[in-house]
C-alpha cells in the first residue's frame, strides 16, 4: 500500500515540476527579448562611436594632405576662455603623429567591438 501512494505521488510532483519549468522558460524568453532590445540600443551607441571615429580620422588624413609643414599654427581652446598657440613645425609634427596614432588605435578598437558584439 505504500507502494502505491508513492506511485501517486510522484507522477504529481513531476507535473509539478513541469509546470515551473515551463514557466521559467517563458520568463526567460520575455527577458531575453529585452536584453536583446537593450543590446541593440548598445549596438546602435557603438555603431555611432566607431563612425564618428571614421569621420575624425578622414578629417585628420584630409588635414595632414593639406598640411605644408611651413607655416603651421595649433590652437589649443579650453571652454572658449583659455587657449593656447603652438608655431613651432617640429612639434605641430609630433602632435599630429600623436594624435594619428591615438585615434588610429581608438578606430581599430572600435571596430574590433564591433565585429565582436552580439545581440
Amino acid at each position: 500500500m505504500t507502494q502505491a501512494t508513492k506511485a501517486v505521488i510522484a507522477p504529481e510532483k513531476v507535473e509539478q515540476k513541469n509546470v515551473t519549468t515551463l514557466k521559467v522558460v517563458t520568463n526567460e524568453k520575455i527577458q531575453s527579448a529585452m536584453d536583446r532590445i537593450k543590446r541593440a540600443e548598445q549596438f546602435d551607441i557603438l555603431t555611432k562611436r566607431y563612425q564618428h571615429l571614421v569621420d575624425k580620422k578622414e578629417e585628420l588624413d584630409k588635414f595632414l594632405l593639406a598640411d605644408d609643414g611651413l607655416q603651421g599654427i595649433t590652437l589649443f581652446l579650453e571652454g572658449g576662455n583659455k587657449s593656447f598657440e603652438v608655431s613651432n613645425t617640429s612639434v605641430i609634427k609630433e602632435l599630429l603623429t600623436t594624435a594619428t596614432t591615438k585615434l588610429t588605435s581608438l578606430l581599430a578598437s572600435s571596430e574590433k567591438e564591433i565585429l565582436e558584439f552580439s545581440i
